[in-house]
């Protein structure tokens, strides 16, 4: 609980630190800033993503194989369960950031999808 608390101050004062630039900034600083942060959030996304579900299908793995083990089932369990909350927190953490850049103008409109099979 205290270091969530730190954190949560941390991110308050970067936050906090952050907010006079943003303010004090013209509108094409602000865009090219909120299309920045939208560019690593766009790289960073995907891999987090398949994180979240190969921890999903390992706490699956470990529910199944160890079924007789009410430890380990119990842990492939939570396994599971943080897996697919993180995918639920990508995916609206990536709705939040589409409504903000359609908010602020920034969306381009295109999405570049990578065919990795090519």
């Amino acid at each position: 609980m205290n270091s969530l608390i730190t954190r949560f101050l941390g991110t308050a004062f970067v936050a906090t630190a952050l907010v006079p630039k943003i303010a004090s900034a013209q509108t094409a600083k602000l865009t090219s800033f909120l299309t920045q942060i939208q560019n690593i959030i766009n790289a960073i996304l995907p891999i987090i993503a398949a994180l979240a579900l190969v921890a999903f299908f390992a706490g699956l793995a470990i529910y199944v194989f160890k079924a007789n083990d009410d430890e380990a089932k119990a842990k492939g369990k939570n396994i599971m369960i943080a897996g697919i909350v993180a995918l639920f927190l990508m995916a609206a953490i990536g709705g939040i950031v589409q409504f903000l850049t359609e908010a602020t103008g920034t969306n381009t409109g295109t999405v570049n999808i990578v065919n990795p099979i090519k």
